[in-house]
């Protein structure tokens, strides 16, 4: 073993400076850091054992377990590539994925073996299923991988430039982007997270992760929170997101930290049995995955006195956070994304790549040490993304006197619903396979639950007739749920420009309005 920013390695690090501590919780599972990463090393001992090697991808397929944390420990100790799948994907969704990825192996809950069954003819590449709670014939039993294997460090040398994630980000149904992701990448990120001027990011931290730890932000804050020394609470998801759930484990666990997107912190502050908890243990509010609006701020701040407040930005690329909002800047500068984090140099430009004056608006590019590797297999999108050491993100921004961000506008049409990012070309590729469909564009639309929802504008073709009704169902069968337009609107003509493009800012003015 070498290279002390190893993904797996910090974790070994930690379990020698606290190894009784609790460090990582889920449902009636709890472990000390010790407990912990010897069971990460028993996996990764394991998967070599079944004949995995470094360099090696694997997915992995899980709700919220404790076992999906030990996956993306045990994974990176011994050399593997972490591939991280949601859950909520349709089948066909799943094998573009991991055809695309080439994983040698899938480490995945019972919940999943109907679908892994269903899907495995069209998987050559995967030699390796290993399934946490099932003995079915031809598949690995995840425990008895582990209880067979010895708790030692994996005799492996992880260097800080080998990769250790792929995540995807859009296009599943079409040429996927998978951001690959070094081990530096993961530990500068937490060093972005442990830097932020809040007292209670320490040792003694009880984080609590809201969102599914197949996201990248969820997955890297509870890598932060573990590089602090501090104790991860994951919550059970089977049934959803359950405020009450999160009510009582804030109480129970005397939580300290926690994160979540606008929607479940909506969700928490509507709970009609919010006042029966105890919450003043509370000190630390995270928002992500989607802007906080300014009235859910002050609703927050109104219930939890005493906690100091984070809003963060970024993306997926960035691993995951960019710029954060904190303390009293929240409310001072409501409309802001904040200033950038320690390891990040920002720069905003113009078309030509020279930067613009303060007050101007132009795409935000970023430089550091995390910045992703590149896309998966996608040189040309790699380079398209990069000019020189800086990544294009693809957002129009300003920036004030003072240095705070403010997102003027997307050039990328992603939406971000309930936190999930979907990109609207995706959802396009759907709909324009309908035979009735000749053009389609997609939007998002304000949404009081969701924050946006998706939104289809089609034209259909001569002399065809379908309704609403059926255009949602028919993406319904071939996408993820939560990508599945909530509305659809019907036109003849599309606004275009000269070059015959539809102009989607046009449509967001008709459609756009709160």
């Amino acid at each position: 073993m070498a290279g002390s920013l190893g993904y797996g390695q910090t974790l070994a690090l930690v379990a020698r400076k606290y190894p009784d501590r609790v460090g990582f919780i889920c449902g009636d599972k709890r472990y000390t850091y010790k407990q912990f990463d010897d069971r990460c090393n028993r996996l990764a001992n394991g998967l070599l054992k079944l004949g995995l090697s470094k360099g090696h991808n694997i997915a992995t397929l899980f709700v919220s377990r404790m076992e999906l944390m030990e996956s993306y420990y045990g994974i990176t100790k011994m050399g593997g590539v972490v591939v991280p799948l949601n859950f909520r994907l349709a089948p066909g969704e799943y094998v573009n994925l991991i055809v695309h990825a080439e994983a040698k192996a899938i480490i995945y809950e019972k919940l999943f073996q109907p679908l892994i069954d269903a899907i495995r003819p069209q998987l050559p590449e995967v030699r390796d299923y290993i399934c946490v709670g099932n003995q079915a014939e031809g598949i690995e039993s995840y425990e008895d991988l582990i209880q067979n294997a010895p708790p030692s460090e994996p005799e492996v040398n992880i260097n800080d430039d080998d990769d250790a994630f792929i995540l995807y980000t859009a296009g599943t149904t079409g040429n996927p982007k998978g951001v690959v992701r070094t081990h530096k990448n993961q530990f500068m990120g937490a060093v972005n997270f442990a830097s932020l001027p809040v007292s209670v990011l320490d040792s003694s931290i009880v984080w609590l992760s809201c969102p599914p730890a197949f996201h990248c932000a969820s997955q890297e804050a509870i890598h932060s929170i573990m590089f602090l020394g501090g104790t991860n609470i994951l919550l059970p998801l089977y049934k959803g997101f359950n405020p009450a759930d999160a009510l009582k484990t804030i109480q129970e666990e005397k939580v300290i930290g926690a994160w979540a997107v606008p929607t479940m912190w909506t969700g928490l502050l509507g709970c009609s049995e919010i006042n029966k908890y105890d919450l003043s243990s509370l000190m630390l509010v995270c928002n992500g995955g989607a802007i906080m609006p300014l009235p859910l701020k002050q609703k927050i701040m109104a219930k939890f006195p005493k906690v100091s407040f984070m809003d963060f930005f970024g993306m997926t690329e960035m691993n995951p956070w960019t710029c954060v909002l904190t303390g009293e800047d929240a409310l001072r500068k409501p409309d802001s994304v904040g200033k950038p984090c320690v390891t990040v140099d920002i720069r905003i430009w113009d078309d030509n790549c020279q930067d613009v004056p303060v007050g101007a608006v132009g795409e935000i590019v970023y430089s550091g040490p995390s910045v992703m590797k590149e896309y998966y297999k996608n040189p040309g999108a790699t380079a398209a993304a990069m000019t020189g050491f800086y990544f294009h993100s693809g957002d129009l921004v300003r920036r004030d006197d003072e240095g705070f961000v403010y997102i003027v506008d997307r050039k990328k049409d992603m939406i971000i619903s309930g936190g999930e990012n979907i990109y609207s070309a995706e959802v396009e590729v759907v709909l324009l396979r309908h035979p009735k469909i000749q053009e389609a564009a997609v939007i998002g639309v304000p949404d009081p639950k969701w924050g946006e929802s998706v939104k289809a504008v089609v034209k259909l073709k001569s002399d065809q007739t379908v309704t609403e009704k059926e255009i949602i169902e028919y993406c319904r069968s071939t996408i993820a749920h939560y990508k599945v337009p909530k509305s659809v609107d019907f036109v003849t003509e599309f606004p275009v420009s000269s070059t015959g493009k539809v102009l989607k800012r046009e449509l967001r003015k008709k459609y756009c309005k709160a």
